[in-house]
């Protein structure tokens, strides 16, 4: 028994040297698992951004845009058609109401009024509970004034020409998250090289510096255009997934998104003395932005204490611009806005990665 003792204790102090292996078996599963549970375990909804467009000024209509400003989830913005519903397909507006001319008139004699409501079925979440909602409320106006309730019809109306699936909102997804997860995976063998001394023997040939990192950093490049091509090759034969953007502009994201996190990989491999430690802050990288970047799991079910964080991660213009040129989905940011920031990020790693990288 003492052999056996022995050997458990010699055992376990072998697991807690190993601070990696710790930190991805017993913490980083805890952290996730309180992580989820803020997501989704909320009751509240948060609140929602409406476009309201009051084309009858009557008491009646007055009222009725009293009675929308009442609603707790609702942020009423009050404006012209035309300026709403650019709100909202530029992502500012989660659905956009419009109070039709004579409406006190029509409810006068009788008539059944519609009322419109413009959504965007890319956004599932908010779409699904703004158009509940708003529902049940005009619902409520039929039964408190017209005492009818069929007079206030909700007339919904998508701002997307085409019906877009959930898998078309998942495909550009998967992409973004391939490129993310290849670019900072990407330096895992300079890393090794340097820890093996290659790197330094190299340093002492005619070989200049910039040559290594230039013919690794096209290589990676020219994989993430075989990835993309694998998977809207894949999409489209398996799920009939279409390219409805331009493919140059398509072409030139997914370069923008390989040399940002490729760039950051070069980050991590500054930082790392080791394979280990650079496995240990690569995945660090790569869980927050691939659960918290809007790939999978739309942003507007996180905290908003996350929105911050969700905000500042590279992964979500990438993704956002994707989905905007792939699938012409309604946008989180403009697709100036995505392409500044990747811009941004490519930029600060890139300085980092002069300041910090070491050969030896």
């Amino acid at each position: 028994m003492k052999a056996f003792w022995r050997l458990l204790v010699s055992y376990s102090k072998s697991y807690l040297r190993d601070k990696v292996y710790v930190f991805f078996t017993l913490l980083f599963p805890v952290l996730f698992m309180g992580l989820f549970g803020l997501i989704f375990s909320r009751e509240d909804t948060g609140k929602f951004d409406i476009g309201l467009v009051l084309e009858d000024t009557s008491p009646g209509g007055q009222m009725i845009e009293q009675t929308f400003s009442s609603v707790e989830i609702f942020v009423i913005h009050r404006g012209s058609r035309q300026g709403e519903l650019e709100a909202l397909k530029g992502g500012e507006r989660r659905a956009v109401l419009i109070i039709p001319e004579r409406l006190s008139q029509d409810l006068a004699q009788a008539r059944a009024v519609e009322v419109e409501i413009h959504y965007d079925p890319s956004q599932q979440v908010t779409a699904q509970t703004t158009l509940s909602v708003l529902r049940q409320v005009l619902g409520e106006i039929n039964k408190s004034i017209t005492q009818r309730p069929d007079l206030l019809v909700a007339k919904e109306i998508s701002i997307q020409t085409e019906r877009l699936r959930s898998i078309d909102y998942l495909v550009p997804g998967i992409l973004a998250m391939a490129i993310m997860q290849l670019g900072i995976f990407s330096t895992a063998g300079m890393v090794v090289n340097r820890q093996n001394l290659v790197l330094k023997r190299l340093g002492a040939t005619p070989l200049p510096r910039y040559l290594l990192i230039t013919s690794q950093t096209l290589h990676q490049v020219a994989i993430c255009f075989m990835q993309a091509a694998l998977l809207i090759l894949l999409g489209r034969l398996w799920f009939g997934v279409h390219v409805l953007g331009n493919w140059l502009l398509l072409a030139g994201l997914v370069i923008l998104g390989g040399l940002t996190f490729i760039s950051m990989g070069f980050v991590a491999a500054s930082f790392a003395r080791s394979e280990e430690s650079f496995t240990a802050i690569t995945q660090v990288l790569n869980f927050p932005m691939m659960f918290l970047s809007g790939i999978f799991f739309p942003v507007e079910v996180m905290p908003d204490f996350l929105r911050p964080v969700i905000r500042a991660m590279p992964l979500t213009y990438l993704g956002d611009a994707l989905r905007q040129v792939m699938v012409g989905a309604g946008p989180l940011y403009s697709l100036h806005t995505d392409v500044l920031v990747l811009a941004g990020w490519l930029a600060l790693c890139l300085a980092i990665s002069f300041r910090f990288f070491r050969w030896e």
